[in-house]
């Protein structure tokens, strides 16, 4: 049985105890925002084996259920990886050869409309060299992100790509802190009609800031769906930071 069928069971089951036993409730139960909930439910997104494992615990299934679970969500990940369905995960290793944020950026260039297969235009279109251009260009494609036909048409390979929810090194570090100048450079480049920078500072319950994180992911991915429909021109970064201000005090 798929993960999403699954749980879809499960969520019958509670309610038909609990009339009122709604997909909010279930989704704090499960530990997830609503909205990714409702994702999983309808098949939109996977239901990886760590989250799987999260989730039989959440639900107290027995031993045998569990292993069952996360079988499934194996399989089911597999199957859509194969598909084409599902972004690669790139392994810590295969992240550092990539960690510029150029490298990102090419792979969007490269579906953007009247896209041209040359690394000067390239280079002209993201403010950087020729040769940074090419250095990247030979990383994507040492790591299979990128093919070139027999007639030296550039293509990506896969359906997106991510990094391990929740790892931290030094260069994933590097990473933001590129991309959180480029942020800054930003404010000097384009005008407010181009651009959006905003941000909030609140107190917090921190007993909510992991299904704060997951409310981040759901939206990270509909806002992304939402832009990329129709014909696509410019290449955009969204950063979201959610960071404490206070240090606590034993």
């Amino acid at each position: 049985m798929q993960p999403n069928t699954f749980l879809k069971q499960k969520f019958v089951e509670r309610k038909s105890k609990n009339a009122s036993y709604s997909i909010r409730a279930y989704a704090r139960d499960l530990g997830l925002s609503s909205g990714r909930l409702v994702d999983i439910l309808n098949d939109k997104v996977p239901v990886g084996p760590r989250l799987a494992a999260t989730l039989a615990d959440r639900l107290k299934l027995s031993e045998q259920d569990s292993e069952s679970f996360v079988r499934n969500a194996i399989s089911d990940k597999a199957r859509r990886r194969e598909e084409g369905h599902i972004q690669r995960e790139l392994l810590d290793e295969e992240f550092a050869i990539i960690a510029d944020p150029i490298h990102y950026d090419i792979l969007n260039l490269l579906e953007t409309k009247n896209f041209r297969n040359d690394s000067t235009w390239i280079a002209r279109r993201l403010g950087t060299s020729v040769e940074k251009v090419e250095a990247a260009l030979e990383n994507l494609t040492k790591l299979k992100l990128v093919t070139q036909s027999v007639n030296g048409k550039l293509k990506r390979t896969n359906n997106g790509i991510t990094t391990s929810e929740g790892h931290i090194d030094a260069a994933i570090r590097q990473s933001h802190i590129s991309g959180l100048h480029a942020a800054i450079a930003s404010f000097e480049k384009h005008s407010v009609e181009e651009r959006d920078m905003s941000s909030i500072t609140m107190p917090v319950n921190c007993d909510k800031i992991p299904e704060a994180k997951e409310m981040i992911r759901t939206f990270r991915r509909r806002l992304s769906q939402f832009v990329q429909a129709g014909p696509k021109t410019e290449v955009y970064t969204l950063k979201i930071q959610l960071f404490p201000r206070t240090e606590k005090i034993q």
